[in-house]
C-alpha cells in the first residue's frame, strides 16, 4: 500500500458505501415493517433506537458520541420494557425517530470527516490492491 492520496472520487464512494451499510442498512427492518403493515410499532422503534444507538455509539471515534449514545440506549431500552408491558409512554415514538435521526445526522457528519476530509478508507480489507 503507498501512501498517494486517495482520489475524491474514492473517498466519495466510500464514504456513501459507509453511509448505505453502516447507517441505513440496520434501519432496514423499520423499513420493512413499515412496507408490510404500513406502520411500525411503538414497540419496534424504541427497541431500534437502543440498538441503534449503541451500535452506532460503539463504531464513534468522539468519547462523547459514545457516552451520549450509551445513554440514549439506557434510556430506550428501558422504555421498551415499559412499553413491551402493554404501558404506552407519551412521546415515545416521536423521541425514538428523533434520535435515530439525530445519531444518524451526526455520524454521517462524522464519518463525511472521517472518508471525504481524511481519506480514511471505509473496509481497509475490501480495498486492498
Amino acid at each position: 500500500m503507498t501512501n498517494e492520496p486517495i482520489p475524491l472520487s474514492i473517498r466519495l464512494q466510500d464514504y456513501l458505501v459507509c453511509v448505505l451499510l453502516h447507517l441505513m442498512f440496520p434501519l432496514l427492518p423499520l423499513g420493512l415493517e413499515y412496507w408490510i403493515t404500513q406502520n411500525v410499532a411503538e414497540t419496534s422503534l424504541t427497541l431500534m433506537a437502543s440498538v441503534y444507538a449503541i451500535s452506532i455509539g460503539l463504531s464513534s471515534s468522539s468519547p462523547l458520541l459514545f457516552a451520549i449514545s450509551l445513554t440514549i440506549s439506557f434510556i430506550f431500552s428501558f422504555a421498551f420494557g415499559i412499553i413491551s408491558a402493554q404501558k404506552s409512554l407519551p412521546l415515545a415514538t416521536e423521541l425514538a425517530i428523533t434520535s435515530i435521526m439525530a445519531i444518524f445526522l451526526i455520524h454521517a457528519i462524522e464519518r463525511y470527516k472521517l472518508h471525504i476530509i481524511k481519506g480514511k478508507r471505509f473496509w481497509v480489507w475490501f480495498n486492498e490492491e
